[in-house]
């Protein structure tokens, strides 16, 4: 099995099964604001190691592509160096809170004369691809597990954008393994443990022909601080029924919510090889 087919075969594994997923009370993916808070936080106050990795291949004045670039987290360090940055998501919203950071553009041009220019293209990867222009560095964070079709062509198009590195950072295991365990415990099913970045690694490989550099750091997570949000919290993200919080409670009581993620970056360049 080719590397791409393994991970959209990992990745299609993650359905429920349709007994559970019909019982449960909420949607299990929809993403849940303490979890978009712990998107952005990290365990120590610096620049990650996907971050350092951009910049140091980024030249003065240079171009970013931020693909899948949600409210820009990914490409936000690279801005001061940088002459434009191009984001590219689906969603308007996303795009008007990546355009729309006044208080970060005012500090970047009291820093320097000539800030990035912000430039918004909705729409999907590697859809809008032929659109675009390459770019010194291409960049895309927490994106390639939503890639569940056709992410050989996600990658290549990524490659062929960069004139000088491409950084794909991923969590380390499915961004939702940690729930496993709980599911697994309540439900008396297995959950998947692929895909994961090494995998994602192939990927790469199998497509550029270049095996990317792997780079790993921890992050933090944000979690809710009252019991009962946290309980609620896992039971949505496990497909948990409300007659089965108590099972859930006993099972959380032996295995506290992990408050910290184990991440990944993929870095290659276009020269290597």
């Amino acid at each position: 099995m080719s590397a791409a087919r393994r991970w959209e075969a990992a990745l299609a594994a993650w359905a429920w099964p349709e007994e559970i997923r019909d019982a449960a009370p909420a949607d299990p993916w929809r993403l849940d604001p303490s979890e978009l808070r712990g998107r952005g936080g990290r365990l120590a106050d610096h620049d990650s190691p996907a971050d350092v990795a951009a910049m140091e291949s980024l030249p003065r004045r240079g171009t970013v592509l931020d693909v899948g670039c949600g409210t820009g987290a990914t490409s936000r360090p690279l801005r001061s160096r940088a002459s434009r940055v191009t984001g590219v998501d689906p969603r308007p919203t996303m795009l008007d809170r990546f355009v729309a950071d006044d208080e970060e553009r005012g500090l970047l041009e009291r820093l320097t004369s000539t800030p990035a220019e912000l430039v918004a293209v909705e729409g999907r990867w590697p859809d809008v691809a032929a659109e675009l222009p390459a770019a010194d560095v291409v960049v895309t964070g927490n994106v390639l597990y939503d890639v569940t079709d056709g992410v050989g062509d996600f990658v290549a198009a990524l490659h062929e954008h960069a004139r000088r590195r491409v950084v794909v950072t991923l969590t380390a295991r499915h961004p939702l393994h940690w729930v496993n365990p709980y599911a697994e415990a309540v439900h008396g099913i297995r959950r998947p443990a692929e895909p994961t970045a090494e995998v994602a690694a192939d990927v790469v490989r199998e497509v550029t022909g270049i095996a990317p550099r792997f780079v790993t750091w921890t992050d933090h997570l944000s979690r809710p601080d009252d019991d009962e949000a946290l309980l609620r919290l896992v039971a949505r993200r496990a497909c948990v029924r409300d007659d089965q919080l108590d099972d859930l409670r006993d099972v959380l009581a032996r295995l506290p919510v992990p408050t910290t993620r184990a991440m990944a970056a993929l870095v290659w360049d276009r020269t290597d090889g």
